[in-house]
């Protein structure tokens, strides 16, 4: 077997034997409905229990961001005045930090290429708040 693809099943080892243990916040059960929704056919638990797992990350890393961006926002508003423990996500902050984690993706998956924010992909701020029929606050 070639070095790179030794290296590979060694990883995939590794990710397979991390992921034992790991009881994913997203069911396996859901993602295995979705697929079949799609009509894809997971016969190994494991791939249903990675792309859990995948989602699971995916969903915490925009959950993090947005809560930075709530964070440094603020900040920005409490500079006179005494700070709260609690963080409060609003709906407009949550759209950028999916919007941006669906950029960084494409860029990926593209080369670098990416989408603009303009994407039909992507909706735009008057869109979410016409959809939700909630204005998003400022």
């Amino acid at each position: 077997m070639a070095k790179g693809a030794e290296d590979w099943v060694r990883e995939a080892r590794e990710v397979k034997d991390a992921m034992r243990d790991h009881s994913p916040a997203v069911p396996v059960e859901l993602v295995e409905y979705y697929a079949k929704k799609q009509g894809l056919s997971i016969k190994d638990p494991h791939v249903a229990k990675l792309i859990a797992v995948s989602a699971e990350e995916f969903l915490g890393r925009v959950l993090r961001d947005a809560f930075e961006m709530t964070e440094k926002m603020d900040e920005a508003k409490e500079k006179d005045g005494p700070g709260g423990q609690e963080v409060t996500l609003h709906l407009d902050v949550l759209a950028k930090a999916l919007r941006d984690a669906f950029e960084m993706t494409e860029k990926m998956d593209t080369g670098g290429e990416g989408c603009h924010a303009g994407s039909s992909r992507f909706p735009q701020r008057s869109s979410l708040a016409e959809s939700s029929g909630t204005p998003l606050s400022e």
